[in-house]
């Protein structure tokens, strides 16, 4: 059995229970709850499917990799075979992982067919995190502290603003140290000149008296105009720092329902 997360209900238990207490965090933070809910019913209906499968295990553990690893690009897969799944279609999932192969089987009169599933929709939005997530991690994966750290993204952040942001994430990790901060930090970065520290928040879990008690709070009026978030979880290994970077909320998912028919017109018209 995974980790657990207090304050969660159960209505993400499948993702909380394959992906662990980690990813599971990372889901939360970048996903709206009506997306991560669609998630955890697509999830289920996938591991449901691969349930029947002789190299369940295997395979199981491929996914797993796979969302760990290449997960906006392992999304549009899950869908289209919880859609399967879902209309009683015989499906294959083959989540070859870190091997490369055909993503789907679906059976269609009595032949299979191979998916391979394409993500065109991430493009210039992914490339760009994935510059900054490398820029970040090479100039601050090495240093020693007490936290792994998680960078969030809004709209508003650009290029100009990564080498202050990376300047701003060193001097926290120097500051902490020096002031022995042991419990979860979250600092809201608006611009090189200013940065604010929120001690105690994990940036995840509101306060319970947030709202009763909202004079107690003073960043909680001003935080969505942040460009980025950098939460600090302390840890035990002070050997290295690790750091995750989420996306900004425009990197978006592929819309199943408007492609849909015109894949499933063309891949099964001359079978119908």
């Amino acid at each position: 059995m995974k980790d657990k997360i207090p304050g969660y209900t159960d209505k993400y238990s499948t993702l909380k229970e394959f992906l662990g207490a980690k990813c599971f965090e990372y889901l939360k933070n970048n996903l709206g709850s009506e997306r991560l809910s669609k998630l955890n019913d697509e999830l289920e209906a996938v591991l449901q499917i691969i349930e029947k499968d002789p190299k369940r295990e295997d395979k199981q553990k491929s996914l797993e990799g796979k969302l760990k690893n290449t997960f906006y690009d392992t999304l549009p897969e899950i869908e289209w075979a919880a859609y399967f799944g879902n209309k009683n279609i015989s499906v294959i999932i083959e989540p070859y992982f870190p091997e490369s192969g055909a993503d789907l089987k679906v059976k269609v009169k009595d032949r299979w067919i191979n998916f391979e599933i394409t993500n065109r929709w991430l493009s210039k939005e992914q490339q760009e995190l994935d510059v900054y997530s490398k820029e970040i991690d090479n100039r601050i994966e090495k240093i020693k502290s007490r936290f792994s750290i998680y960078v969030v993204f809004n709209e508003s952040f650009s290029k100009e603003d990564l080498i202050p942001l990376i300047k701003t994430i060193k001097k926290r990790i120097a500051d902490f140290k020096e002031k022995g901060i042991l419990k979860p930090v979250t600092t809201y970065y608006f611009s090189s000149a200013d940065s604010k520290d929120w001690y105690g928040f994990d940036g995840i879990n509101d306060p319970e008296d947030l709202y009763t008690n909202p004079e107690k709070y003073p960043l909680s009026d001003i935080i969505h105009t942040a460009k980025a978030k950098i939460i600090f979880y302390p840890r035990d290994n002070l050997d290295y720092t690790s750091v995750h970077c989420i996306g900004p909320a425009r990197i978006g998912f592929g819309d199943i329902d408007k492609i849909n028919s015109k894949l499933l017109s063309r891949q099964f018209s001359s079978y119908t």
